[in-house]
């Protein structure tokens, strides 16, 4: 039987320390993201995030919002491990969201909440998005937004 076993498996086993540092704002893959709460009555908000689905057909892509920024930390590591805690939109197509072929924009309806997902995330797999309202004169796209991925 082999009894070396790696270092970081090991630290992962034995879990996070019990205390976890909160941010209000996280630098990752060239993008500056801020939790919902830290961006509320700022001119620009960087809540806003897309992780891109297993497939490549935009049927299980999700877009949701930063509430809290999590780092955790494990013995025997010297890496700490940041963690998104997100509000997931509806990804269900034309109920909680809409693609347009024709315009190439994706729209979600902001009212529409999803649970089923995991709240939590690897910052690492996150793209930054922000959501655009339509105007109040457009009243059959009333509580639909309009995603838009920014690049790092």
């Amino acid at each position: 039987m082999n009894e070396t076993i790696d270092p970081n498996l090991k630290a992962l086993a034995w879990g996070p320390n019990s205390k976890a540092t909160s941010w209000n704002m996280y630098f990752v893959n060239g993008y500056k993201f801020d939790t919902n709460l830290w961006t509320h009555g700022k001119k620009t908000t960087n809540s806003g995030l897309y992780v891109k689905g297993v497939t490549d057909g935009a049927q299980d892509d999700f877009y949701g919002i930063i509430h809290h920024i999590y780092e955790l930390e494990y013995l025997g590591l010297t890496k700490k491990i940041p963690l998104f805690y997100c509000q997931w939109f509806d990804p269900t197509i034309n109920v909680g969201r809409r693609y347009h072929s024709q315009y190439n924009i994706v729209e979600i309806k902001l009212s529409g909440r999803y649970a089923l997902y995991d709240s939590f995330i690897l910052p690492q797999k996150a793209r930054q998005t922000y959501f655009v309202n339509y105007p109040n004169i457009c009243k059959n796209l009333r509580g639909w937004c309009v995603a838009i991925t920014t690049k790092s």
